[in-house]
């Protein structure tokens, strides 16, 4: 994630897993009637905006939920029980995750949140993982219902960016609410809309890796390259690598060794490297999913887009910045 110093993020759905059908359900079992405008991921009832903002206590949202029910006899257990079932739990590897990004980046939480929800998480977390709250995860947790604000309202957001000097070009904010990326976007941070397919691990670490290298290490030899890497014979084992660690901070060589139970990746790489260039079988024996143009093709459109110079041919000015040994993400190095 270049030039990426700072992430917010959302925690329904993106960190805690919620069911909305479940609550739906729920609500449906208790009288509720027109469950799809009552209550959706996409838009509900007023008193649940009310309630996430702390505009009314959770009796006062209790007894809305007996009104609109037509059914005065609920309990708070059976309101609560109702509302608490959306609820289901961190999916494996979340908090690692963000403890990594921590480790990488100044990380923030930005949730919609309301109080008999907080308790029930605050519960949670020290039942499951024994900790007291999700402010071990980041520099600061934020609840909408502690705050008097919401999203996708901007004030929220622009409170978060004032209080933590965040520059918008450098902050990511990650959700799973499309409405609210919108109000992201419009204020000008970076926005990532995480899918059900995607898992938050996964999505951190599709954000490149470094690898690390030693100069006066030993390169790996192979017989017969000439008549295909994938099939030669590895003559001198190489000693180059030092490390290669994800950027969510996993690593998956360390001392020149493979890390027990690193995670299987995908690499994106050129069709150089792809195919098995310079001597890299292990690249080029592996399945491979070819898409868009070749590297040199994107190389020659990429020069053509310049100006041609005194010389005729295109000129790279020394303004772009991306030739600047003084920028870009140093993903790979020598030692």
């Amino acid at each position: 994630m270049q030039n990426i110093k700072n992430i917010i993020f959302d925690y329904g759905n993106v960190i805690f897993h919620i069911d909305f059908q479940r609550a739906q359900t729920a609500f449906e079992n208790l009288g509720i009637e027109n469950i799809e405008t009552f209550f959706s991921h996409s838009g509900h009832h007023p008193i649940f905006n009310q309630f996430e903002i702390g505009a009314i206590s959770p009796a006062e949202f209790r007894q809305a939920i007996r009104d609109i029910a037509q059914h005065p006899s609920l309990t708070d257990t059976d309101i609560d029980t109702a509302w608490n079932s959306l609820l289901i739990g961190v999916p494996p590897g979340n908090h690692e995750a963000l403890l990594a990004a921590k480790n990488n980046y100044r990380t923030f939480l930005l949730s919609n949140n309301n109080e008999i929800h907080y308790s029930w998480i605050l519960d949670y977390l020290k039942r499951e993982f024994n900790i007291d709250s999700n402010g071990i995860f980041f520099e600061k947790d934020y609840y909408s219902h502690l705050m008097g604000m919401r999203k996708p309202n901007r004030d929220i957001f622009e409170f978060v960016l004032k209080q933590h000097a965040l520059d918008v070009n450098e902050t990511l904010f990650i959700d799973d609410s499309p409405q609210h990326l919108k109000t992201a976007a419009e204020l000008g941070l970076h926005t990532h809309l995480l899918l059900p397919s995607e898992t938050l691990p996964g999505f951190l670490q599709t954000s490149g890796l470094q690898v690390v290298c030693l100069r006066n290490g030993t390169a790996q030899v192979v017989s017969n390259p000439a008549t295909g890497a994938t099939t030669g014979q590895i003559t001198t084992e190489g000693e180059r690598v030092k490390s290669i660690t994800l950027s969510d901070g996993r690593k998956l060589i360390d001392a020149g060794k493979v890390v027990a139970g690193a995670p299987s990746v995908t690499i994106v790489t050129n069709n150089f490297t792809a195919d098995g260039g310079d001597n890299f079988p292990t690249l080029a024996a592996l399945k491979k999913s070819a898409f868009g143009i070749s590297y040199e093709e994107a190389l020659y459109e990429y020069l053509l887009s310049f100006t041609a110079g005194s010389s005729g041919l295109p000129t790279i000015p020394a303004s772009d910045k991306r030739y600047s040994a003084l920028t870009g993400e140093k993903r790979f190095t020598w030692e």
